[in-house]
């Protein structure tokens, strides 16, 4: 007797699982796939949230106005202010300065702004007026995933200070300011801004 043109059971079976196991090796590599590319929009986002960071300091920065301030109390505010949590670190935590609310503009559009870094957050700190001793300030998140945050200031011996103003030089600015942001994924990014 003569054997039909189709396939034996077994030849079938054997084509199943053959098409059953590329079929689970090829999901395995497109859910590989799917964390590689979350994980890359992840760190491009925390890049794109640096480099604004970044694009904001450097705007704040070039933007400083030399004001002697004094608040309600009678108390003198330095245009910059670099603050450490404590300890003998020569590093600051946060910083805040005066800086025009435009190019060119009247001292009468100078506001205090700032950076801070709480709980894992970098933020952005502005103050209604200029004076620090103003009650309402407003907060906005500008980067997350930071584990560290700190700046120096450069006085005008050329020596990096860890706070601003330093003893004696109450009423100067820094020639420059540092900053070192330690951001999870990214590592740690170091950026100088020279100021005017």
């Amino acid at each position: 007797m003569r054997r039909g043109s189709g396939f034996t059971l077994v030849e079938l079976l054997v084509c199943m699982t053959v098409l059953a196991v590329a079929m689970g090796l090829s999901y395995r590599a497109l859910d590989r796939l799917n964390d590689a590319s979350r994980h890359l929009c992840s760190e491009a986002e925390r890049l794109r949230g640096l480099v604004a960071l970044f694009s904001r300091m450097q705007l704040d920065t070039t933007r400083l106005v030399k004001v002697s301030l004094v608040d309600a109390k009678q108390r003198f505010i330095p245009a910059l202010h670099g603050v450490r949590a404590g300890g003998t670190s020569l590093w600051a935590e946060a910083f805040d300065l005066v800086r025009t609310g435009q190019e060119g503009a009247t001292r009468s559009a100078t506001r205090r702004v700032g950076y801070r870094w709480r709980e894992g957050t970098l933020e952005y700190v502005v103050w209604p007026g200029p004076s620090a001793g103003d009650a309402v300030v407003f907060t906005t998140p500008l980067l997350t995933g930071v584990r560290a945050f700190r700046a120096q200031f450069l006085d005008g011996a050329g020596a990096w200070q860890g706070t601003w103003p330093v003893a004696g030089n109450a009423a100067t600015t820094p020639r420059a300011v540092r900053v070192e942001i330690d951001v999870t994924g990214l590592g740690t990014v170091r950026r100088t801004f020279s100021l005017p």
